[in-house]
């Protein structure tokens, strides 16, 4: 297997993340594109995104994992992110890993952790020339739903296009480009025009995103989709055992839709 830091650009500031590459004979790899969740990075929780970079080296595919300009080591501040922004890193992203000479730009997917997977919803539905497949893991389908309500419960903001400047989240600062800009991208909506088949992974108990939207994403999507339930309430697969049928399940997805 190897491993490779590389760094790409968009809009000027500099994205930077992982390549894996297996160490088979294949003259080209299929690849694999991992999309970070919100205030994430290319690493994510219990080293996921690194330890399934590495499960999939192992079966023959490559991976390109790295982190959202304004997130993990990329330039930017997370107070300019927007959900466009990071669809737009998407497609820098698909640019620069079909053009290595080891990528078989035909057979690329897509896989989006929580709001990664908004953006490849998004992504794979403006694109669907360049995406074979496309893995959900407790994906959002509706932000500006979510969001909403947590502006109105914590901040008692009704109208999120009326959120100040920035507000504080957590140890960082959300702009207010990020709440105006929720009202051009839905994932259900977009998603739609996707004609790849579609991996649906989510804890009927998830706390931070509710298990209604990966059942939303199964009713748009129909037989394109296969929705795998889990049982728990983890939003980040945060057991043992979870991660290891996430990352099977979606491996032989992947090995299935990627031939």
């Amino acid at each position: 297997m190897v491993e490779k830091f590389v760094e790409f650009e968009n809009q000027g500031q500099k994205i930077r993340g992982m390549v894996h590459l297996p160490n088979s004979a294949e003259e080209k790899y299929p690849g694999v594109i991992l999309l970070h969740g919100f205030t994430g990075n290319r690493y994510e929780p219990f080293f996921m995104f690194v330890r399934f970079s590495r499960y999939l080296a192992k079966k023959g595919i490559a991976s390109l994992r790295f982190d959202f300009r304004g997130s993990g080591e990329s330039e930017g501040t997370f107070e300019e992110m927007t959900v466009s922004n990071e669809i737009s890193d998407a497609e820098k992203a698909i640019e620069f890993f079909t053009n290595m000479k080891e990528i078989d730009e035909k057979r690329i997917a897509l896989v989006g952790l929580s709001m990664g997977g908004l953006v490849s919803a998004c992504t794979s539905g403006r694109n669907p020339e360049k995406i074979k497949a496309v893995a959900l893991w407790s994906a959002v389908g509706d932000m500006k739903e979510l969001v909403s309500k947590t502006m109105k419960e914590d901040f008692g903001i009704d109208d999120i296009l009326e959120t100040p400047d920035r507000i504080p989240h957590g140890g960082v600062y959300l702009g207010s480009s990020f709440f105006k800009d929720l009202e051009n991208v839905n994932g259900f909506n977009e998603i739609k025009r996707f004609e790849g088949n579609v991996l649906i992974c989510h804890c009927k108990g998830d706390p931070v995103v509710p298990y209604e939207h990966a059942l939303k994403y199964k009713e748009v999507l129909k037989d394109k989709a296969i929705l795998i339930p889990f049982e728990g309430e983890e939003h980040t697969f945060g057991r043992v055992e979870m991660l290891e049928k996430l990352f099977e399940t979606t491996g032989n997805f992947l090995l299935e839709n990627l031939k």
